[in-house]
This record gives C-alpha cells, sequence and structure tokens, in this order.
C-alpha cells in the first residue's frame, strides 16, 4: 500500500496489525532494506500508525501526532514501513503498545534535501524483536546517502525493549547522520541489539542520548554465527557512536542518565576507526555495573584522536569479571577473555582522551580495569578519579602506560604514558592478584618500550597495599619511567585568626 510522493498515508483505529508472509530483503551490505511483499511506503512523505483503545481523538499537525484517549495495540511483523526518498520523509507512531518482530521502518535521505524523524510515542511500551541472522535484523534505519542530513530516531515509552535487532542512524557522504533520542523509565538491550549512529565519509555522525529514570541494561550476545558487513560476528548488545571516516566525519557523543546502568557484557563506545576523532561519553547514574567482559570505550583504533569519558556516579561504580571466550569488535580486531572494562585506548600516533570518574564507592575485582593507555606510538591520555572509598582486588588495575593486558594478550607501545591523578577521601585497598594470570592489584603508569612513562598522583586519607597489590611507575624499556607523588588527605584545623597562606 502506497501514496504518491510527498503525500500521506494513515492508518487509524483500533488495534492495528500489520502482518506480512515473508522476509525484507535487504541490499548485500545490509544498510538498505529493498523488496518487502508487506510495505507501507509514502517516499519523502509521512505515515502516520495510531491505535486507540478508548474513545479519543487522533489530531495531526505539521510537525506532530496528537492523541488523546488510551493508546491501543499496533504489531507490525514482516513488514517495511518505507519513506526514503530524496529528502527522508517522516513516521509518526502513536498508541500503548508497539510490538515488532522481523519488520522494518525506514527513513533514508538519498540526496540533497534534509531528512525528517522516525518518531514514536507509546504510553505502555516498545517490544522490537528479531529472530533473523544479525544481518538482516535492521529494525530503525534513518540515514543519509547524499548531501542532506539524515532525520532522527525519537521514541519516548515508559519500557523499551529491544532483543536482537538494531536501530541505526548513518551518514555515507557529507550529510550529517541522525541523532537517536529514547525517553523511557526502563530500558533493556538483549541478544545483541544495537543502538547506534555512525558515519563512513565527511558527514558527522549523529548524537545518541537516553534517559531512562529507573534502569538501562544491556546484556547477550547475538545469537548466531553470521559475520557482519562491518567485521563483528556475534556482538553483544550495545550502544554506540562510531566514525569509519577518513575525511571530516566525526563520532558522536554518547549520553546516557539513568537510576542503575548495568553492563552484563554489553558494551557503551565512541570509537573512531579512521583519521576522525573518537566522539565523548557522558554518564550520570546512581549506579553503574560491568561484569562479564562489558566495556565502555572511547577509542581510536587508527589516527583520529581519542574521545574523553566523563562519568558521575552517586553512589557505587563495579568493575568486575571477564567475558568467556573471544569478541570480535568492529574492524576485526579480536580479544579473548577480555576483562570488563573503561577505557580510552589509541592504537595509532594520536592522543588518547581523558576519562574522569566520580563515585562515592569504586570496587573493581577479578581483572576489572580502567585504563587511559596507548598501544602504539600515540599519547596515552590521563585518568582523574574522585571517590570516597576505592578497592582494587584480583587483578583489577587502573593504568595509564604505554601498553596494556587484554585478556592474555599484552600489547607494548612505544608513545607516551599518560598521567594518573586518584583521590580517596577515605581508604583505598590494593590487594592480591589475579589467580589466572598472577598479575597483581595495581595502579600503575608504566612504559613497557620506548615511551616515556607518565606520573602518578595517589591521595587518601588511609592506604593499604597487601597480598602483592601494588603502585608503579616502572619501565620495561628504554623510555624513562615516570615519578609517583603519594600524599595524604588530611582535615585541617579551623584558623582559630584569619587564615595564612602555606606553600605546598
Amino acid at each position: 500500500m502506497s501514496v504518491p510522493e510527498g503525500q500521506t498515508f494513515s492508518l487509524i483505529g483500533g488495534d492495528l496489525r500489520l502482518n506480512g508472509q515473508s522476509l525484507i530483503q535487504f541490499y548485500e551490505t545490509s544498510y538498505v532494506a529493498i523488496f518487502a511483499r508487506s510495505k507501507l511506503a509514502a517516499a519523502s512523505g509521512r505515515i502516520n500508525l495510531a491505535s486507540l483503545a478508548s474513545i479519543g481523538e487522533i489530531i495531526p499537525r505539521e510537525f506532530e501526532l496528537d492523541l488523546t484517549g488510551e493508546g491501543g495495540t499496533i504489531t507490525a511483523n514482516n513488514t517495511l514501513i518505507d519513506v526514503s526518498g530524496r529528502g527522508s520523509g517522516e513516521v509518526f507512531i502513536r498508541g500503548g503498545q508497539f510490538v515488532m518482530e522481523n519488520a522494518t521502518i525506514q527513513a533514508n535521505t538519498l540526496a540533497d534535501l534534509d531528512g525528517k524523524n522516525i518518531d514514536m510515542r507509546l504510553s505502555d511500551s516498545v517490544n522490537i524483536r528479531s529472530n533473523l541472522p544479525a544481518v538482516l535484523n535492521k529494525s530503525m534505519l534513518n540515514q543519509t546517502f547524499g548531501s542532506g542530513n539524515s532525520g532522527d530516531i525519537v521514541i519516548v515509552t515508559p519500557r523499551l525493549e529491544l532483543i536482537g535487532n538494531s536501530l541505526i542512524t548513518t551518514s555515507f557522504n557529507t550529510g550529517r547522520g541522525g541523532n537517536i533520542e529514547i525517553e523511557a523509565v526502563q530500558v533493556f538491550l538483549k541478544e545483541g541489539a544495537i543502538i547506534q549512529a555512525l558515519t563512513r565519509d565527511s558527514g558527522s555522525s549523529g548524537h545518541l542520548h537516553i534517559k531512562a529514570t529507573e534502569m538501562v541494561l544491556l546484556s547477550g550476545e547475538g545469537r548466531d554465527n553470521v559475520t557482519r558487513v562491518d567485521g563483528t560476528a556475534n556482538f553483544p548488545s550495545s550502544i554506540a557512536s562510531f566514525s569509519y571516516s577518513n575525511s571530516t566525519g566525526l563520532a558522536g557523543t554518547v549520553t546516557i542518565e539513568t537510576g542503575s546502568l548495568k553492563l552484563d557484557g554489553g558494551i557503551i563506545s565512541a570509537d573512531s576507526f579512521g583519521q576522525s576523532n573518537a566522539g565523548q561519553i557522558e554518564i550520570n547514574a546512581s549506579n553503574l555495573e560491568l561484569t562479564g567482559g562489558a566495556l565502555i570505550s572511547s577509542s581510536t583504533l587508527a589516527t583520529g584522536k581519542g574521545g574523553d569519558i566523563n562519568i558521575n556516579i552517586t553512589d557505587t561504580l563495579s568493575i568486575v569479571g571477564r567475558r568467556s571466550g573471544s569478541i570480535v569488535l568492529f574492524g576485526g580486531l579480536v580479544f579473548d577473555n577480555n576483562q570488563s572494562g573503561i577505557s580510552s585506548i589509541v592504537l595509532g600516533n594520536n592522543q588518547a582522551g581523558q576519562v574522569t570518574i566520580s563515585a562515592s564507592s569504586l570496587l573493581m575485582a577479578d581483572g576489572g580495569t580502567i585504563s587511559a593507555s596507548t598501544f602504539s606510538d600515540g599519547t596515552a591520555g590521563s585518568a582523574i578519579i574522585k571517590v570516597k572509598e576505592l578497592r582494587l582486588t584480583g587483578g583489577a588495575s587502573i593504568s595509564s602506560s604505554s601498553g596494556f593486558q587484554v585478556g592474555k594478550e599484552l600489547f607494548i607501545g612505544n608513545g607516551k604514558g599518560g598521567t594518573l591523578d586518584i583521590t580517596a577521601t577515605g581508604d583505598i585497598l590494593i590487594d592480591g592478584q589475579d589467580e589466572v594470570l598472577g598479575i597483581p592489584s595495581a595502579i600503575n603508569s608504566d612504559t613497557l618500550a620506548g615511551g616515556q612513562g607518565g606520573n602518578l598522583f595517589v591521595s587518601a586519607n588511609h592506604l593499604t597495599l597487601q597480598n602483592g597489590g601494588t603502585i608503579s611507575a616502572t619501565s620495561i624499556g628504554t623510555g624513562n619511567a615516570g615519578d609517583i607523588f603519594p600524599t595524604k588527605v588530611l582535615s585541617p584545623p579551623k584558623p582559630k585568626t584569619q587564615p595564612v597562606a602555606i606553600s605546598p
């Protein structure tokens, strides 16, 4: 069912059921749906889907679709909803529940006009799932292949659940990629689900902003052995901004605001695989938990500059454990049994970003890591950590070195190490070692080759090193080691007279 170019197609009523009987076909790169036997189309136009479960009104406006009354249920199975064109059209979905399985909403900008948005506002929930191979699970595509900017993807609902599928905005040309805006109470990404904004040319990627008042959870990985076009296979659930550009296309900023953020093997990243720079990551939460080899990364794997990571946790940040088996990252980089971690790493000859962490308690165990390091000739970033309590056990580490341990593999860089600045108003405990690899729990800024080691600042009310726990600024290669500056935090007495300036 379709309407002429630039026109509007509306399906409005009680429950809406769009049930196709055959799979959608994608172009060989899998970035564009090219054929579907069950299809709603309005080239460069507008598609409205609205469901009411009670007496109410649907009011179409120029840039909105208002619903008054109780929303009903909309289902879309094996169905393509397409508003692509010279400049993409827009899709509005309103109701109570939206359930989509093996279906695709596509709004691609093909030429010089700016695209418009995919806009979903459901009063109950959005459930998007796929049981297809990884190369066929593109559920929402808002992309630009021309000089026009891509539109955005906007989802507002109490509960968003993505299972084994992806929401993607992309720039393949000079146009800017679209933003992804999600506002919910709970957001769940499972079985390799992906929310992604990327660029492959001179147009920058869009930004990702997820605001969930209660929880964001990333868990599981893809369920098949199909290798994707970008080199990944069985990729974990992820929220990502990428630049593959060898031009000016920058990776966008990833911002997450929530109560509890849990990554069980999941990944949050804003990486660069080209000449352009990686994006920034901003996380504000009450609690943050990384387990099972989960990663937060703003790194550069080519010649671009690494991005900054800023994490503000009001209660506890926990980084624990390793992934069981290997992971094939974007760009085909393979890591085996990687540890859970937060990293800004440079594999090219540029500068890694800065990692800034604030938390009440920072608990790291079983190989968990925080790193701003270099694997090559580039310069490692700095890490600034301010907490009340810090505990490193079981081989956990905080490092800014010219080299880094990933799983059982040691990467050695010739670049300059960065600075570590760690402040704990309470206690720091560094205890024990990794039971498998024998690596000690450590705070280190080491140089493993010819690069200059970085300096290390540690301040605490009470510092305990035991059972092999280590603080080090060591040179294993020909480069000079950095310096260690340990200090102790003291509460100054209240002055009886006017304060006097005292030199450090």
